[in-house]
């Protein structure tokens, strides 16, 4: 028989039952946390609360069984020479006749379920530019121009300007930020965040700089370590702040946190905060290093790259029912060992952004902690080797990520059939009530992952790798024969690639709208 208090405690998850079913509002409120969503703007006229649930469980069970709602293909022809999907818009830049930049800007406002979006082409963005980025959330593209005529004092300027009128930011206090460089830069990427934006880049070793570029103040100034052959400061010059040993690459968690992967020794994953208005001779504060895990000599780390969804700092709904959470999301890592042991790693933001203090007044004193791999990498992580190439970016958003196109595994298939498979982290195994119903499509498969994944390398780990954070796919197989697929909150994007053009080239893009 129940004891006395567990029949209060009956009642009561009763009693909150029926509050919540009786309340529109609480279920949307909870259904909008289950997929990672906030709420959009409320104004006159704007979406009841009904219609923002129906449309949320709608979508829902759309991502799950890869029902899009319609296929709208856009004309892109040409080089990519750079490009950006952010916030439902998708840019690049196309050169003419030469690699070092691209004058010619296409700018494309992405169809959704209700509308055709639109596109604008700026024949002469009046400077070269290498690389950008965009946050149409707050009209505003960075351009990098390079002018390295003068190999050993290399000028860089970020261009900030608006993507309407490509004219000077407004918010911006100059119009466009400087540095310089002791040599040529042979790669480099940007990445805006709110009012900072950040390049890293590489000379004869790895740079991060990091500005305001409201203030234009530079507030993070690292580079590589000066015994790996990095940038040795001038005489009567001050030393700068060093990177991690090995550091390969670099990703922003919020707009005054980032983590930089090192490929040194088993591979470390490296959690720092910054100043926004800080001194760039005043090292980043480092909060936690976390470690891979360990290997069997002679192995070796040869690549380790992050990637997760841009951010946006301005109203990120920009007129929407709701939209993505921008502090809830998965950062997917790749790692390749030798030439071709590939592994992919999956990691919410939140198990990241837990090593830093709410406040800077509650950090610890001491040392930061390294978390050894066994204390962090089972239970927060999924770690799957997958033998997989992506020849174009933003292929994760939110919670999910959409892998490219994979050819057919079985004779049974067509020939020209591929499979589309996308993961999707934000997951309730243990949910009970779920209002979306089962998937029932006959096209699609979708399933919940919570047994380990297991990896049994004893020539290459030291011990088994077991990982169990859950996850759910949903996959299906058609003549997708595109070159890669992006992704948003509400559309998969397939690139069309022309057979009689080179790797990062256009034909036409396809939008899958959800």
């Amino acid at each position: 028989m129940l004891g006395l208090s567990n029949c209060i405690k009956l009642l009561v998850c009763k009693e909150f039952h029926q509050i919540i079913k009786d309340s529109l509002e609480l279920q949307y409120k909870i259904e909008l946390e289950a997929d990672g969503m906030i709420d959009g703007p409320r104004t006159v006229g704007s979406w009841s609360t009904s219609e923002r649930l129906q449309l949320l469980l709608d979508r829902r069970a759309r991502w799950r069984t890869l029902d899009w709602t319609r296929i709208v293909t856009l004309p892109l022809v040409g080089f990519c020479h750079a490009y950006e999907l952010v916030g439902g818009v998708f840019a690049k830049t196309m050169g003419v006749g030469d690699n070092v930049g691209a004058r010619h800007l296409t700018v494309a406002s992405l169809p959704t379920r209700y509308d055709d979006g639109d596109m604008r082409i700026l024949e002469d963005l009046g400077v070269t530019s290498r690389d950008f980025a965009i946050d149409p959330s707050q009209d505003l593209i960075t351009l990098v121009d390079i002018d390295d005529s003068i190999p050993v004092n290399v000028r860089v300027t970020l261009h900030l300007r608006t993507i309407s009128t490509n004219t000077a930011h407004k918010q911006a206090s100059k119009p466009a930020l400087e540095c310089r460089a002791p040599g040529r830069i042979t790669s480099c990427f940007i990445q805006i965040v709110d009012d900072i934006v950040g390049m890293f880049f590489w000379l004869q070793g790895p740079t991060l700089m990091i500005w305001n570029w409201r203030t234009g103040r530079l507030v993070v100034h690292c580079v590589a370590d000066y015994n790996e052959g990095g940038q040795h400061p001038r005489p009567h010059e001050r030393a700068l702040p060093q990177l991690p040993q090995e550091t390969w690459d670099f990703a922003f968690l919020s707009s005054r946190a980032f983590l930089l992967n090192s490929i040194h020794g088993r591979g470390f994953v490296h959690l720092f905060s910054f100043d926004g208005n800080g001194d760039p001779e005043i090292p980043p504060t480092l909060h936690a290093t976390l470690t891979m895990p360990a290997l069997e000599p002679p192995n070796t780390v040869h690549h380790f790259a992050t990637h997760s969804a841009p951010f946006l700092g301005g109203d990120s709904s920009m007129g929407k029912p709701f939209t993505t959470d921008e502090s809830s999301r998965i950062y997917m890592m790749t790692i390749t060992y030798g030439q071709r042991a590939r592994f992919h790693l999956f990691v919410k933001s939140e198990f990241l952004m837990s090593f830093f203090p709410s406040k800077p007044s509650d950090a610890k004193k001491g040392r930061p902690p390294m978390i050894d791999w066994k204390d962090w990498g089972p239970t927060k992580t999924r770690f799957i080797e997958n033998d997989i190439h992506y020849q174009w970016l933003r292929y994760v958003h939110g919670h999910r990520a959409v892998m490219p196109p994979i050819p057919r595994p079985m004779s049974s298939w067509p020939i020209s059939h591929h499979r589309l498979c996308v993961f999707d982290f934000k997951v309730h195994p243990t949910r009970l009530h779920d209002p979306c119903k089962a998937p029932s499509s006959k096209r699609a498969r979708y399933h919940i992952v919570t047994i380990p994944t297991l990896i049994e390398r004893k020539e290459l780990f030291k011990e088994r790798v077991e990982t169990r954070l859950p996850y759910s796919v949903s996959s299906l197989e058609d003549k997708f024969n595109y070159s890669g697929f992006m992704i948003d909150e509400e559309r998969l994007i397939g690139m069309k690639s022309s057979s009689s053009l080179g790797e990062g080239d256009l034909s036409k893009i396809d939008i899958f709208t959800f």
